[in-house]
């Protein structure tokens, strides 16, 4: 188990547990656990305790989702990422083709924004928690540059 504690903004204290092979198996903050199912490198599905809650759907290549699925009893909600040249997501839109949130970095992937989705800058998980980008092997803090 990783934890990560956070000064301001982000005063969290955020535990994460790792599989054998160093993906991320779930992230705990406060009493909320959240659990991942990864299928190689990608995750495709997050579990509150034992219940699906979401599950994602990728394209061709790394790091490119194209939608994800809020799975709330008989409602599926879809959710379509927008990536622009550098993987990065800009926007998100509904099953309209509605756009529902817009999103902005700035050179080092600072959002404009911690909240909406997870998938972000280069099409990484930002923890809004932490402030902090999963890199897989590594976290990458935009505020920091490193």
């Amino acid at each position: 188990m990783t934890q990560a504690v956070m000064g301001a903004p982000f005063s969290n204290t955020v535990d994460f547990t790792y599989d054998p092979f160093g993906r991320r198996e779930s992230k705990t903050v406060g009493s909320t656990v959240t659990n991942y199912l990864n299928a190689g490198i990608d995750v495709i599905a997050e579990y509150d305790g034992s219940t699906l809650t979401r599950r994602y759907v990728y394209g061709p290549g790394i790091d490119f989702p194209i939608a994800h699925i809020e799975d709330s009893g008989a409602s599926h909600v879809r959710t379509y990422y927008h990536q622009d040249r550098r993987g990065s997501v800009v926007a998100t839109s509904d099953d309209n083709g509605d756009v529902t949130q817009t999103y902005t970095y700035d050179p080092y992937g600072r959002p404009d924004t911690y909240t909406g989705v997870a998938i972000r800058f280069t099409g990484r998980w930002l923890d809004a928690e932490t402030g902090l980008y999963y890199y897989r092997a590594r976290y990458y803090s935009a505020d920091l540059g490193r």
